[in-house]
């Protein structure tokens, strides 16, 4: 039994920038997913098996050996089939993608735009949401549908904005849906949490270490935006004050300095909900999409699916917030799961997990779409690293 007295990883939040819609028609919660939502003992069997454990690393291994061995120039998006045990790359000349990589089976798919044609679409409509308003919404490059999908509430966006994206042409696809990114919430829930002096509450993410040697808490930049200058407690102990913190195109993550006379020890474990902990070796890059993930948080427990997106830009709505680079998942997310660990499994149960990121967003259209902030590019932001001693 671990001490009461831990931090454990992954608090609660009550200040979740949820309401994220689905960001794809293959975004719809999972079946691991949906159980989860009940289910507070963590994710599915099958996603800690040891089979389906290696399996994962396999594929991982083999997604990132094609990518690099695909030409730039015709290289067009590539992702992970699970149900088909093989990664799928995307390629303008046919040919160009690997049959085999990493000892897995390469299938390649022939498009008509390279990434690099996407990605300079996409960076048009960061552009046109700079000048003109667009409203809660979000955009990203769809690898598997080859365009670059614009997603934006129905009403909030200007006609200029609209104009201009469908000017575009054929390489972007344009939705208005019922509900775009919103903040939701700012309520008092019992449970691991660290709460501002002002009454603001967000998860801790991750302890990570200064350069010169101190440990800190990351979590979400929009909970520190929402308590500068603040004291942080849990448990009604001093952890720490607000730090460094980013909420806006460079990314949504913040520091809390820990207080070295705290009663608290914040550990390298995930909060599951349930009567089981899982430690935290290491962190990694976000696998490419298609992996399988988890993620942990008050509201929703802990939820378990797939990556959707790299790369995607969201524009939190009220204030008028875009935040690019995030990733999208299927993960099921709700008001209080903000600032939570994003992480996958890299043993086979009782499990120890990789760390990945801090939810950040979430839909609040009824379908489970959970954005999150890669922790590899908030601790190149912020001046940290991982240590797991």
């Amino acid at each position: 039994m671990k001490s009461q007295r831990r931090l454990f990883v992954g608090g609660v939040s009550a200040l979740m920038l949820v309401g994220t819609f689905a960001v794809a028609p293959s975004a719809v919660a999972s079946d691991a997913a949906v159980s989860l939502a009940a289910s507070p003992d963590g994710p599915p069997p099958e996603f800690v098996a040891a089979e389906t454990v290696t399996r994962q690393e396999t594929l991982t291994a083999a997604y990132e050996a094609a990518v690099a061995e695909t030409d730039p120039s015709t290289f067009a998006g590539g992702w992970i089939d699970h149900a088909n045990n093989t990664v799928v790359v995307a390629v303008t000349r046919p040919g160009d993608a690997p049959e085999q990589a990493a000892g897995a089976t390469v299938r390649e798919k022939v498009v008509t735009r390279s990434a690099a044609d996407l990605k300079a679409v996409q960076d048009k409509v960061d552009a046109i949401a700079a000048r003109h308003e667009a409203g809660a919404g979000s955009w990203y490059v769809d690898s598997q549908a080859n365009v670059v999908k614009v997603e934006v509430e129905a009403g909030g966006s200007s006609p200029e904005f609209l104009a201009a994206v469908r000017a575009l042409g054929d390489g972007v696809r344009l939705s208005e849906v019922p509900a775009g990114p919103a903040a939701i919430g700012r309520e008092i829930n019992s449970a691991d949490e660290v709460q501002a002096s002002n009454g603001i509450k967000c998860s801790h993410g991750f302890r990570v270490k200064t350069f010169d040697g101190k440990w800190v808490l990351l979590t979400a930049g929009h909970c520190i935006g929402n308590a500068q200058g603040k004291t942080w407690i849990h448990n009604g102990v001093l952890m720490g004050t607000s730090g460094d913190w980013r909420f806006d195109a460079s990314g949504d993550w913040g520091i809390i300095r820990y207080d070295y006379n705290s009663r608290q020890h914040p550990e390298p474990w995930v909060n599951r909900y349930g009567p089981s902990t899982v430690q935290i070796k290491g962190m990694g890059r976000v696998p490419g999409p298609g992996s399988h993930i988890c993620k942990s948080g008050r509201s929703t427990k802990t939820t378990c699916g797939e990556v959707l997106q790299h790369d995607v830009s969201v524009n939190y709505g009220s204030p008028k917030r875009v935040v690019k680079h995030l990733i999208s998942t299927d993960l099921c997310g709700d008001s209080g799961d903000s600032g939570g660990p994003v992480y996958n499994f890299v043993t086979p149960a009782p499990g120890v997990v990789r760390a990945l990121g801090m939810s950040v967003a979430a839909s609040r259209s009824g379908v489970c779409t959970l954005f999150f902030q890669p922790l590899d590019r908030a601790l190149a932001a912020s001046g940290t690293y991982w240590a797991d001693n």
